[in-house]
């Protein structure tokens, strides 16, 4: 979800909503209709482009001329969208919607390193996601799988390089259960 305020039209130049994409993609065709290069140089200019690729990690704050304060913070609910969910008993559970799961934090983690930077530590995803424990925290980030340098409160974990962003697996949905308020 990205919320704007109403005056900041410079986003609405660079945003493609999914729906769009088939559209644009076609546009895009129709446009380039003739081949530009033969499939030998082709070939090479794809080779060349992977050798160099160094994924762009830009500001995206100053970009858009957002403060940091403007971010919304937790774990937004994946089913309604708009709850805010709370960690307890080892899953993330929706106030509104009862919804339940263990992997609701992963967008969330993603937005972080997104918005905020390629570097994150316990006592920054735990106020980022409201968790009141660092320790949990600090699990959550090395159940993720990031590197990481430094030890114990002098850890800090970090974006890889060609860090694939994590789609999360709701597999493991639970009902609204006996440990689980309604």
């Amino acid at each position: 979800m990205v919320e704007t305020t109403p005056d900041n039209q410079q986003i609405y130049k660079e945003l493609i909503y999914a729906e769009s994409i088939i559209d644009k993609i076609q546009e895009l065709e129709k446009k380039y209709e003739k081949p530009r290069f033969s499939k030998m140089k082709l070939a090479q200019l794809v080779d060349l482009l992977l050798e160099n690729h160094q994924p762009l990690i830009k500001d995206i704050l100053q970009t858009y001329n957002i403060s940091k304060d403007e971010i919304k913070t937790g774990v937004i609910c994946p089913k309604d969208h708009i709850s805010t969910m709370t960690y307890y008993s080892g899953s993330w559970h929706c106030p509104s919607c009862h919804f339940s799961s263990k992997t609701a934090h992963l967008p969330a983690v993603d937005d972080y390193f997104l918005l905020l930077g390629p570097t994150i530590t316990r006592k920054q995803v735990a106020e980022f996601l409201h968790i009141g424990s660092t320790y949990i925290a600090g699990n959550m980030l090395r159940a993720i799988g990031l590197p990481f340098t430094g030890e114990k409160r002098g850890t800090t974990y970090f974006l890889p390089q060609n860090y694939e962003f994590i789609q999360p697996d709701e597999k493991d949905i639970k009902l609204p259960g006996a440990y689980f308020p309604r």
